[in-house]
């Protein structure tokens, strides 16, 4: 390729510093040239041509319903106490379009072409309770204890990333598929948690406090790595040089299941 010179660029010329006096003028290219990214790349490139990354396009569309309700209560047992308790009832759908990679491998080093579009429909409803409960042991304590059923939402990339396929020549001189990975999954559920909290709480002064906080966590469900076995036709088997199939292994994300947390957590504050 021939060097990019400058003269064949738009450019501008930069020679007030503000009070600044005793700099070279600089040159820089032209914001105004980069107001039409794809014209200027072809007035220096040119034939540049457009190319779709598929493993990396895709359309998630989320919809989602929520119903809750939450009560706050106080009242004396053996201890002034006061709180809420509710639940959060919520239901999802997710659809997820992925495009395709054709099994054919484009240029090298460049993403496969497409082939088409797959479309995932996935479905999860969760009842969420929720139950938080303070005690004033004294004046200056207090005894805290809340309960939980949580879920948090994946990134739509989690569920729309698609499938890459990388390839090399084999013994035989064929461009043929050697793996690859699958950065999404459509059919992943979100993270869902069971949670425990108790804290001991003692303000000292009136913007300072020691507390003493345990928690548990039950992990009911998650997103892991992962590897799967993909059947991926290739563009041809040597030494027949007849269409064929190649199962390889793909990097990709997998739901897990269980998965247990318990910390004592230690903290103050003085002021």
């Amino acid at each position: 390729l021939e060097p990019t010179t400058l003269s064949s660029m738009p450019y501008i010329s930069v020679s007030s510093f503000g009070g600044a006096t005793g700099l070279p003028a600089m040159y820089a290219a032209d914001p105004e040239a980069l107001s039409n990214p794809e014209a200027f790349l072809e007035s220096q490139y040119p034939g540049t041509v457009r190319w779709d990354q598929t493993g990396a396009s895709y359309l998630v569309k989320i919809k989602q319903a929520a119903a809750y309700v939450q009560g706050n209560f106080e009242g004396v047992a053996v201890f002034p106490y006061k709180g809420n308790a509710g639940f959060q009832y919520v239901s999802t759908e997710v659809d997820t379009t992925q495009e395709i990679a054709s099994p054919v491998g484009g240029q090298y080093g460049a993403s496969n072409p497409l082939a088409g579009y797959a479309l995932t429909k996935n479905r999860f409803n969760y009842f969420l309770p929720s139950l938080n409960v303070a005690f004033d042991l004294a004046s200056d304590v207090k005894l805290r204890f809340a309960a939980s059923r949580n879920m948090q939402m994946l990134d739509a990339a989690n569920w729309g990333g698609g499938k890459s396929l990388t390839y090399a020549h084999d013994l035989y001189g064929a461009f043929t598929v050697q793996g690859g990975s699958e950065s999404g999954n459509p059919n992943l559920k979100p993270w869902v948690s069971k949670n425990l909290d108790m804290s001991l709480e003692w303000y000292n002064a009136p913007q300072s406090m020691f507390s003493a906080d345990l928690f548990w966590v039950n992990v009911e469900r998650f997103v892991t790595s992962g590897y799967i076995q993909s059947d991926d036709a290739d563009q041809t088997c040597r030494p027949t040089n007849a269409p064929c199939h190649l199962v390889v292994t793909l990097s990709t994300l997998v739901q897990g299941s269980g998965g247990q947390l318990s910390r004592l957590e230690l903290s103050t504050k003085q002021a």
